[in-house]
């Protein structure tokens, strides 16, 4: 996987958004920092729906990222 990828990125209430790859560690290629739009829920918990459009970010194994073929 490379920066620009379209994944889908794990949440913390088990279900998955896709996203897209931003940067990857420099130093270990084992991890990669990722952003998705928020939609209903935020960081396991219900976000207001005048949010749901907001760009979450977060830093993910590698190994827990899907590629979305386009």
């Amino acid at each position: 996987m490379k920066i620009g990828d379209q994944v889908m990125i794990p949440r913390t209430d088990g279900s998955q958004s896709p996203g897209e790859i931003i940067d990857i560690d420099p130093w270990d290629h084992k991890f990669a920092r990722v952003k998705f739009v928020v939609g209903e829920t935020f960081q396991g918990h219900p976000h207001p729906e005048k949010d749901h459009w907001r760009t979450a970010y977060k830093t993910v194994s590698l190994d827990e990222l899907k590629p979305i073929e386009v």
